[in-house]
Formats: structure tokens, sequence, C-alpha cells
């Protein structure tokens, strides 16, 4: 017998593209449980140790973009990552977290309405999934051609990405393979903290800084995920070093937060605080992108 892990993530694209009832101000949490099952047999007697099958529905990247977009964050094309460099990602878990990070920057895009460009972040991921033997989620129906058909409809557009998601899910599932997830949404969740952290202004800092410290809880529970991940090989250690300092940095501000009269916690930074914040998911990010 081994350990079961359980992430369950409670947000999605579709509901926030659809619901009223949308909350900014409570980001992603993930919950960790832990039960006993039987080993797969397609599984080495290793890898039945160590593996570990995570059941979970994975929120849409287009999740983290709005938190923030509706906290004041505008869009700036020098912060996406770049396009045309995918083929410099030589391993499975380079890959997967930056078929997370361009995930991302494709709804970061989608939001603030740069459709062309849009369109060249979904071919980018496109070819990641082929990398990374997903392209059937692209398959399932023509979701490139009805993108670009639809790409002047922000409500058709969003719809697309929630079956994207979907198909993402669901082939995930067929193939046992739900575990995987946690890679694509590190990579997604430190893209969409970095475009955050580097956008913050007089405008938007309270608010902007707010939202950067609630991330925290997610943040654990990703290092949790990461950690009890099955075949664990040192690209894995490195990433989990640099999202424990960040933990740390967070750690520090969430521990002084004070809550306001209508029962919400504020999370005051000054701008070295900001900085050094900034300087440490940059610092993540670029160890993911590689540039």
């Amino acid at each position: 017998m081994r350990k079961h892990a359980s992430i369950i993530l409670l947000v999605g694209c579709f509901t926030f593209s659809c619901s009223n009832n949308y909350d900014d101000s409570n980001p992603a949490t993930i919950q960790l449980n832990e039960e006993n099952h039987k080993s797969a047999s397609e599984l080495s007697s290793i890898e039945n140790e160590k593996a570990e099958k995570l059941d979970f529905v994975l929120p849409s990247p287009l999740q983290i973009a709005a938190i923030f977009q509706k906290s004041g964050l505008e869009y700036k094309k020098s912060l996406t990552h770049k396009l045309g460099i995918s083929s410099i990602y030589s391993t499975e878990f380079q890959q997967a977290l930056n078929f997370g990070v361009y995930s991302a920057d494709l709804n970061y895009c989608v939001l603030n309405k740069q459709n062309q460009v849009s369109i060249d972040y979904l071919s980018e991921v496109r070819y990641m999934s082929d990398q990374l033997g997903l392209i059937a989620i692209f398959e399932i129906e023509p979701l490139l051609e009805s993108f670009e058909r639809n790409i002047d409809n922000k409500d058709s557009i969003i719809y697309i990405l929630s079956k994207l998601q979907r198909n993402l899910d669901l082939f995930l599932e067929e193939n046992e393979t739900s575990y995987k997830a946690i890679i694509y949404f590190t990579g997604a969740w430190i893209e969409g903290m970095y475009l955050g952290s580097n956008s913050v202004d007089l405008r938007n800092k309270e608010k902007i800084s707010n939202r950067l410290v609630e991330q925290l809880p997610l943040l654990k529970n990703l290092i949790k995920g990461l950690e009890n991940y099955p075949r664990q090989t040192s690209e894995f250690a490195d990433l989990v070093f640099k999202l424990k300092n960040l933990k740390s940095a967070m750690q520090v501000i969430s521990d002084n937060g004070t809550q306001n009269e209508t029962g919400f916690t504020n999370y005051y930074m000054d701008d070295a605080t900001l900085d050094h914040i900034t300087n440490i998911v940059s610092d993540v990010r670029t160890h993911i992108t590689k540039s």
C-alpha cells in the first residue's frame, strides 16, 4: 500500500467567466489529503513505493491573471515569456513548467484583449502540448481554428479556453497521469506572480500587494505537491528550494497582516519589501524559463 495525495484546487476558468459571485480576495487553495489505496500494476515495484496518485480539478491560469487584473494590473507586453524558444527545454520537467508559463501568458493576453498575441501564445501552448505528448487535447475538436475564428469575442474565447482545460483534465485522468498537472500549474502560478509583482505602481500597490500575499496558502501546498511527486529528480529539489525561499519571505509579511473593519486582512509592504518579493519571484521565473 502507498500514500494517496488528493489535490483539490477550488477554482476554474468557466466559473470565473460565468459567475457574478467571483471573489478575487480569496485565491485558489489546495487541499492535500492522504489515504491508502492499491498499487497500480503498470508501475514497477520501486515506483509503486514512491509514486502517488493525484486526483484534482486543475484551475485555469485565467484565474491567476484575473485575480491581479481585478486589482489594477495592466497589460505589459515586455513581461510575457518569449515566443519561439520552446525548443530550448530539453527535459519533460522543463517542458511541463513552461507549458504552464505559456498558458498563463495566453490567458493574460486574452483578458487584456491582445487578440493577435493571444493567437501566438495559443500556438506556443499547442507546440508545448505536442512536446509533452498532450497534442490530443487540441485534436478532440478544432480548438485552434475556433479560437482564431472567434478571437474578437472575449466570452467565446474564454469558453474555448475552458474546453481546452477540460480536455487536459480528461486526458490526464484517462492516462492515469493526473499527478503531472501540479507541474503545469506551478509554472502558470509563478508566471502569474511574476506578472503581478512586476506590474505594481502607485495606483494599484495596495491591492496587488494583498493579492500577492494571499497566494501564500497555495504556495505552501504547491511545495507539498512537488515534494510528493513520483519519480523525483534534482530538478524538483532545485525548484522546491527556491519556492521555499519565496514562502519564507511571504510568511513574514503574512504574519504581520492586520484586519480591517470589514474583517479582511490587509498586508502592508513598503517599497523595499515589495522589491524583495519581486526579486525572488523573478529569480524563480528565470530558473524556470531559462531566460
